[in-house]
């Protein structure tokens, strides 16, 4: 068996040793779990709610070409059944990410957590978690629901 020469050993240790820290820093992915929370006085549950998530550009949603949905990557949260459930993305003009709309509209849907979206990170830097954001707007059968609370909790892979 042969030996390699010390140099060369310490060498390809250190090459490793960078190429494990570069993919730590990395990003693969951003799971993202919005909530969107009412007063139970205005209405106890909704039955329309849309949440509008802005992220950074160094993630996307891909979406089905047939008819740009992203409903493949977005998890209804809300234990509400039946209903309609879409999830929409579009760029966003003032700034280089995008605005991903989630909407529900269905019967007896309670506040709290709503959806979870998986985003591909597009070029490998971790974007910032405080580069997500979230509007929110609920409606009950009587109308607009006031001031609904939107927050996007951020897990980067």
């Amino acid at each position: 068996m042969k030996r390699l020469p010390i140099c060369l050993a310490l060498a390809l240790c250190s090459m490793t040793a960078l190429s494990t820290s570069a993919r730590a820093e990395g990003c693969r992915s951003a799971l993202v779990t919005v909530s969107v929370d009412w007063q139970k006085e205005h209405a106890p549950t909704a039955a329309g709610v849309v949440a509008r998530i802005t992220y950074p550009a160094q993630v996307d949603v891909p979406t089905d070409p047939k008819d740009h949905s992203a409903r493949s990557r977005v998890d209804n949260l809300t234990g509400a059944a039946g209903g309609l459930f879409d999830a929409i993305p579009k760029r966003n003009a003032e700034s280089e990410g995008g605005i991903l709309s989630v909407g529900l509209v269905a019967r007896d849907i309670p506040p709290g957590d709503f959806a979870r979206v998986r985003f591909d990170c597009t070029s490998g830097s971790r974007p910032d978690a405080q580069a997500f954001s979230c509007v929110a707007e609920v409606s009950d059968l009587s109308g607009l629901v006031e001031t609904p609370r939107c927050s996007a909790r951020v897990l980067l892979e």
